[in-house]
């Protein structure tokens, strides 16, 4: 009888201790690295048919997902993604900025220290900035390896960066995605160029965001420049 018992509750710690070492195993490789993918079982579903006939077996009851933990971390330091392989080659300037298209939204550009809460859009053309700041295309997506570059109006349509030169090293810039995860950079620089400085849209190695609009307010002659790099990375909730 003692023995009995002694080896139920053996087997009931070995359970345990399985199960344990899965859920640790899956936390883990959570927090190494952010996934913007979910896990979906698919099980085939015979025919009428075929399950009639009986030559397909019934499919077995899919095994539940072990719940993860809920104290993982829910943002990631930059420091800790892996260095890209690639740097991405900008888009020429469009030839034409003001035809007309339908810009495609892609997510809310925050910049907390003045008060900016507006969408963006792909395209550095009449389009998008009508709309709000818009995205250089071919240049680094959000987070992405390289240089996210970003334009908009200082004072007319909707001009989002009007109070940009109050913009100073350290401040906080939030790219919030359609996924609904959020990338935030930290301001390093802050600097006015000639209008035609198109180097602005170099790639580079890093992770880093620049944004150009126009200076002084009410001009075009000079452009009024923002360097910023990628602080850390915010899962969607």
């Amino acid at each position: 009888m003692i023995r009995d018992r002694m080896l139920r509750a053996l087997s009931l710690l070995v359970l345990v201790a399985g199960c344990a070492a899965i859920l640790g195993a899956a936390g883990a490789e959570w927090s190494s690295a952010p996934s913007h993918g979910a896990l979906v079982t698919r099980v085939a579903t015979p025919t009428t048919a075929d399950s009639e006939s009986g030559l397909i077996p019934r499919p077995p009851a899919a095994k539940p997902i072990p719940r993860l933990p809920s104290n993982l971390p829910r943002w990631l330091p930059a420091s800790v993604l892996p260095a890209g392989s690639r740097l991405p080659t900008p888009a020429a300037v469009p030839s034409d900025p003001w035809a007309t298209r339908r810009p495609t939204r892609l997510g809310q550009f925050v910049i907390p220290a003045i008060g900016l809460s507006q969408p963006f859009y792909e395209g550095v053309d009449q389009a998008a900035f009508e709309h709000g700041v818009g995205h250089w295309p071919g240049t680094a997506g959000p987070g992405a390896w390289g240089n996210a570059v970003f334009g908009g109006h200082r004072v007319t349509k909707s001009h989002p960066f009007l109070d940009l030169d109050r913009v100073r090293p350290g401040d906080e810039i939030q790219l919030v995605t359609a996924s609904g995860w959020t990338y935030v950079y930290r301001v390093t620089k802050v600097f006015v160029v000639p209008q035609s400085a198109m180097w602005i849209a170099d790639q580079r190695p890093g992770r880093t965001l620049t944004i150009f609009t126009c200076h002084p307010k009410g001009s075009a002659a000079e452009r009024l420049i923002t360097n910023a790099v990628l602080s850390r990375v915010v899962a969607a909730t």
